[in-house]
């Protein structure tokens, strides 16, 4: 393993006002970072600015090599921050900061994210008010300014939008906003994965405890504007997908295995599919705003197609 410089001399531990600082925290939030150094300040600052009683610190893992550890280093100095100088997956991060985490619930959340300002509070009440193992929010759109942007939004996070109402249980949680009891940590670990970790990691956790999805603890997500990235990161996540869902819905990946092309007809079960939990998430509003971007949104779901075809035809899978 890559030597690491801890960060610990400065003050760690981000309290809220009137906290006594010598307080063991009792969250943990732990952002995995590469290459952040265009998100970091907006992602830091909104988690320095938390209105909680809880008191928490904040664990970053980060791999960048464009100066995000400086950052962090002169302008964050409460953060508890791990560098690597090789780069570490999504999921590597995640375990490193577990293994450094002190709270008793864990919290992740990613550097392209923004918390709403009770993110904290609303997270730790779940956790406890429905005897829950993990927790998770919504994500929101945070470029609702660009089509592209949008339509990525919808693509990859239209099972998480905002959901009116009381907390309720489900069996995924995006890795940008969830959470979960320390206790789960001691046998399961995520997958050495950048993508589609989150999914297979709050999948294995359903079938072992309550999993809720907490409507007000919400995250606001950057998503990608450039056309291009944007077809590109959603033939990986197509990829991604065979390998979570081959220990979710072995009997679905069977049946696609044995008919790959199949896959390319997956938008037009897909893109309805968006649409109509658009509607019940989010509302009307959303769903006109989804309908006006279908032609991007196809575009991107047959990009996904298209990628998990691809992974279907390598054979990849997710070790039992």
């Amino acid at each position: 393993m890559a030597r690491a410089s801890l960060n610990q001399s400065r003050g760690c531990t981000q309290l809220p006002s009137g906290a006594d600082a010598k307080s063991i925290p009792q969250v943990s939030v732990i952002i995995p970072s590469y290459q952040s150094a265009g998100h970091i300040r907006k992602c830091l600052r909104s988690l320095e600015e938390q209105k909680t009683r809880v008191v928490y610190e904040v664990v970053l893992v980060d791999s960048s090599s464009d100066g995000t550890h400086s950052i962090v280093s002169v302008e964050f100095p409460w953060v508890r921050m791990t560098h690597f100088p090789d780069r570490k997956t999504t999921g590597e991060g995640r375990n490193l900061g577990i293994a450094l985490a002190r709270g008793r619930f864990i919290l992740f959340t990613d550097t392209d994210c923004v918390a709403s300002p009770e993110w904290v509070e609303r997270m730790y009440d779940a956790f406890d008010r429905y005897s829950a193992l993990g927790v998770g929010g919504p994500m929101a759109n945070g470029t609702p300014w660009s089509p592209t942007g949008t339509a990525g939004f919808y693509l990859e996070f239209f099972r998480f939008q905002g959901a009116g109402g009381e907390p309720f249980p489900v069996h995924f949680l995006v890795g940008g906003n969830s959470g979960f009891r320390r206790e789960i940590f001691r046998d399961a670990s995520y997958s050495d994965d950048s993508l589609g970790e989150d999914m297979l990691f709050s999948w294995r956790a359903s079938l072992k405890g309550t999993i809720m999805f907490v409507p007000k603890a919400e995250i606001l997500h950057s998503n990608r504007t450039s056309i291009g990235v944007f077809l590109a990161y959603q033939r990986k996540i197509g990829r991604a997908a065979v390998k979570y869902r081959s220990a979710v819905s072995p009997e679905v990946i069977r049946i696609f295995r044995m008919v790959p092309i199949a896959s390319l007809l997956l938008p037009f079960v897909i893109i309805p599919w968006i649409a109509a939990v658009t509607l019940v998430r989010a509302g009307l509003r959303d769903l006109i705003s989804f309908l006006l971007l279908l032609p991007l949104c196809f575009a991107g779901s047959f990009a996904w197609a298209w990628g998990f075809r691809e992974a279907l035809n390598r054979g990849e899978r997710e070790p039992a």
